[in-house]
């Protein structure tokens, strides 16, 4: 296997603190987005959805809950400066980011399916609360367009730390 040496990250700054900032970018979007998503799963207990949705939703919260853990490692690495943390980052994170692209297709086809209104109806269960309405309605809200905004974010980030 052939060693590349690399000093730098993102042309300025240390390499222990380009991991340090990537891994504290990527705590704050896994700690948000997996509250978030914890959030929308406790919601379910009131509010049942299909099952293809529960999963999805469950999905969600585990790959934000993993980027969230995964990322107090690289922020352990950035610290200490250990060559043993920032290879098994690196990994962590070249996995997650497929996985994250996986759960992200499918919360898009879980978001956009079609699904009828006796469904909805039955989700809602007369609730008013425009959160339990837009948590329970399929197509673009608040409630299903932030985790999208989130993924494609956490994408990005990912694939700008690896280019």
């Amino acid at each position: 296997m052939p060693f590349i040496r690399c000093r730098t990250f993102l042309g300025c700054l240390p390499l222990a603190s380009g991991v340090w900032l990537l891994s504290l970018v990527g705590l704050m979007l896994g700690a948000s987005g997996a509250a978030g998503s914890w959030m929308e799963i406790n919601l379910m207990a009131s509010h049942p959805l299909p099952l293809q949705d529960e999963i999805a939703q469950f999905v969600q919260a585990i790959v934000f809950s993993l980027l969230g853990l995964f990322s107090i490692l690289g922020f352990a690495e950035g610290i200490s400066q250990n060559r043993t943390f920032a290879f098994i980052y690196c990994k962590l994170i070249a996995i997650h980011y497929v996985t994250t692209i996986a759960a992200f297709a499918f919360t898009l086809y879980s978001t956009f399916r079609h699904v009828d209104s006796l469904t909805v109806a039955s989700c809602i269960q007369g609730d008013l609360d425009e959160f339990a309405i837009q948590f329970c309605s399929k197509g673009w809200s608040f409630v299903k367009g932030l985790p999208i905004i989130w993924y494609i974010v956490i994408l990005l980030v990912q694939a700008f730390g690896y280019r």
